[in-house]
């Protein structure tokens, strides 16, 4: 075989294989569009406080956040989350001071400690929650 017919089958096998990886990644299908695909749209959010100051800020991004579990509602899979402050945030009466958060998993325990990753989710007439996709102690 003569060099140039190599140069030419390289060059023809890496434009099928990119091809190939191109159309894969293209014809992927989007379970949930609401996971960032880079980490870099992730906006990690220094306390519960932060949110409830300026919670339009955060509608529609995904967010990551470290707070204690202040209330639970397996029921609704729904857990309420509170800034880590002695947990004396931890009750019913003080629940303007934490951020509802839904999960479809399982629901941490309350005063658990967990990190979740999820989208600030804008309601009609009630505010907003954020719906979680993942929850890691």
């Amino acid at each position: 075989m003569t060099r140039f017919v190599r140069i030419i089958i390289f060059f023809l096998t890496l434009f099928i294989l990119s091809g190939i990886a191109t159309s894969a990644t293209l014809n992927e299908p989007l379970i949930n569009q609401s996971i960032p695909r880079n980490l870099s749209e992730v906006v990690e959010v220094p306390d519960v406080q932060s949110i409830l100051t300026n919670p339009t800020q955060y509608y529609g991004k995904t967010i990551s956040l470290k707070a204690v579990v202040s209330m639970t509602y397996p029921e609704k899979k729904q857990f309420n989350m509170a800034d880590r402050v002695g947990c004396s945030l931890c009750t019913a009466k003080n629940a303007k001071n934490s951020v509802i958060i839904s999960y479809a998993g399982e629901i941490p325990k309350y005063l658990d400690i967990i990190q979740i990753t999820g989208e600030v989710i804008p309601e009609k007439n009630k505010g907003y929650h954020i719906n979680a996709t993942t929850v890691k102690k």
